[in-house]
């Protein structure tokens, strides 16, 4: 192509200075019709060969889509009874919370009935107590007071 663009020129010089034969003319046409033809057969092989490789490159990457959506599904068909695993537990874990919660508050409600209760009877075993202990004093006093010593005593 380089060469024809140098005849090109030649003969465009040859044209001015009017020594350029019809024969001349005809091969130098002739020859770069030739390359023209030569290069767009080469330029559409470029095109072609690019064309192969991009459609070899998309064939990998669709094989590689293929064997990544394969894996996806496995790994679906693979969770599917853990997932259901998880639910199940998650509903048990629900049940025994709301158990022990209802347990605790059962449980809560019998301590502070026991405690009223032990509150009542203590109270109730520390009035008896008390009366018992003023009865005492009182017997104690009397017998005190009835004594030859105090009814002799000036001072009480």
């Amino acid at each position: 192509l380089m060469q024809s663009c140098k005849d090109l020129e030649k003969l465009q010089d040859d044209l001015r200075r009017g020594t350029v034969s019809s024969r001349d003319t005809e091969d130098l046409t002739n020859k770069m019709k030739t390359e023209m033809s030569d290069l767009r057969q080469r330029s559409n092989q470029h095109a072609l060969e690019k064309l192969e490789l991009q459609r070899m490159e998309l064939k990998q990457m669709q094989a590689g889509m293929t064997s990544t959506t394969e894996q996806v599904n496995a790994l679906k068909n693979d969770l599917a009874p853990l997932a259901k695993r998880v639910a199940l537990m998650s509903e048990e874990i629900t049940a025994a919370k709301t158990s022990l919660q209802s347990n605790a508050e059962a449980l809560v409600q019998g301590v502070k009935m026991e405690i009223t209760e032990l509150e009542r009877k203590l109270g109730d075993e520390l009035e008896t107590s008390s009366k018992k202990l003023q009865q005492e004093i009182k017997l104690l006093r009397n017998q005190v007071e009835e004594t030859p010593q105090a009814k002799s005593c000036v001072v009480c």
